[in-house]
């Protein structure tokens, strides 16, 4: 997940009403070690638990800061809810012969599958992506795909008046930079890795355009050209500078 002012405030404001990591990460759309290291970062810890009077028998009891329980437990939320009902033994006991008898239905797992290979289901919980996904994208298939030229040597076909105002991004944890400038993917990393294409064309200078991180973020990893844009963009690049 890419951090933003946006989502950051998102975080700190589900911390602040006492969300634990877990259920930050379903709302977020994101993983649990990502929603931690984050929190980590930012230094924000969750209150957990408060006190809480069971408005039934009285006794104190703790109770998640997120969660709105009034009762210590689901027996005296019955007894509580059931004080002024007046119910015959006959009643009674047609009321206990129905729970008995009531069949248990299945709980029915829905298989979450894969986002990048849309294939292959994932079973860990709170995870988004297979295991095989997660080990071919993000060690080999991704960082292969990081530009790795000079963007000073092609000082004509980028617009550095962006740089010189807002910066170059930096994460929080180094220089803290988060209106800064990032190199951008046009085609993007993931569609490169969904449809088979060699890094060398998603790492190649043709492929770079720069963006403030918080646009950047919105596009997600959404491409802005079709591979057939960037193919003739590399084309005529290498026309221009021999060396690529």
């Amino acid at each position: 997940m890419k951090w933003n002012d946006e989502n950051i405030k998102q975080l700190v404001s589900l911390v602040e009403k006492g969300y634990r990591p877990g259920d930050i990460a379903e709302i977020m759309g994101t993983t649990y070690k990502s929603i931690n290291c984050k929190m980590g970062r930012l230094n924000l810890k969750v209150i957990y638990k408060e006190n809480q009077v069971c408005k039934n028998c009285k006794k104190e009891f703790e109770k998640y800061f997120s969660k709105p329980n009034t009762f210590c437990s689901s027996s005296c939320a019955i007894q509580y809810n059931n004080r002024n009902r007046k119910l015959t033994e006959e009643t009674k006991k047609k009321i206990s012969e129905t729970l008995k008898n009531k069949p248990r239905k299945e709980k029915i797992k829905t298989k979450k599958i894969c986002k990048i290979c849309s294939i292959n289901e994932v079973t860990e919980k709170l995870k988004i992506i297979c295991n095989d996904c997660k080990l071919t994208y993000y060690e080999y298939y991704r960082p292969s795909c990081f530009f790795k030229f000079d963007i000073q040597d092609f000082k004509d076909e980028f617009d550095l008046s962006l740089v010189e105002q807002y910066g170059w991004y930096s994460p929080t944890n180094k220089r803290n930079n988060l209106k800064g400038v990032s190199k951008d993917h046009m085609y993007s990393v993931m569609d490169g890795f969904r449809n088979k294409i060699n890094p060398k064309i998603i790492s190649h200078p043709a492929n770079c355009n720069l963006l403030l991180f918080s646009d950047n973020s919105i596009k997600k990893d959404n491409s802005s050209i079709t591979m057939e844009e960037l193919l003739k963009r590399i084309e005529n690049w290498d026309k221009k500078y021999k060396k690529f």
